[in-house]
C-alpha cells in the first residue's frame, strides 16, 4: 500500500486514530509504515519511530538525539522527511542499536540503556562545567 496523499496542514493530533492505526497495520511493510507517518502524516523521524517501535517492538528502534550522541554519524536522519534518504539510514541505525553488546535484551530495553548512557554522559560534563552555559 503506498502512502496515501493527505494535507498534513488539515490533519492534527485529533486525527482519526483508528484510521491511522488500520493504515499501518494494513502495511506489508517496515518502509511503508514509517512512510505513512513522515510522508501522510507530518511526522519527523523521531516520533514516528517512537510510535511505531510500540507497535512493532522487534522491528523498530526510537531515533533519538541523545542515542545520536552514542551514534553521531546518524544526526542528520531528523532533519529528513525524504523516505527514500531516510529508510536506508535508518536501518543502518537498527544495526547500529542491534550490535550493541548486550544482545540478550530487547530493542525496547537497549533504547533505555543507550537514553541513560546519553543522559548520565551529558550530566557528567554539566557537573564538571558547574551547570555553566560557556
Amino acid at each position: 500500500m503506498p502512502a496515501v496523499n493527505v494535507d498534513v496542514k488539515r490533519l492534527s493530533f485529533s486525527a482519526d486514530p483508528k484510521y491511522l492505526t488500520q493504515l499501518i497495520f494494513k502495511s506489508v511493510s517496515d518502509k511503508e509504515r514509517l512512510e505513512i507517518l513522515i510522508k501522510n502524516y507530518g511526522f519527523r523521524l523521531p516520533i514516528a519511530s517512537a510510535i511505531l517501535s510500540f507497535l512493532y517492538l522487534d522491528n523498530f528502534t526510537i531515533y533519538d538525539y541523545r542515542v545520536c550522541k552514542v551514534f553521531p554519524d546518524f544526526i542528520p536522519l531528523g532533519n529528513l522527511s525524504d523516505i527514500d534518504k531516510i529508510w536506508p539510514r535508518y536501518l543502518e541505525f537498527i544495526e547500529a542499536v542491534k550490535s550493541i553488546d548486550e544482545q540478550q535484551y530487547t530493542l525496547q530495553e537497549k533504547d533505555r540503556m543507550l537514553w541513560g548512557y546519553s543522559f548520565r554522559e551529558s550530566l557528567k560534563k554539566d557537573i564538571e562545567k558547574c551547570f555553566s552555559k560557556k
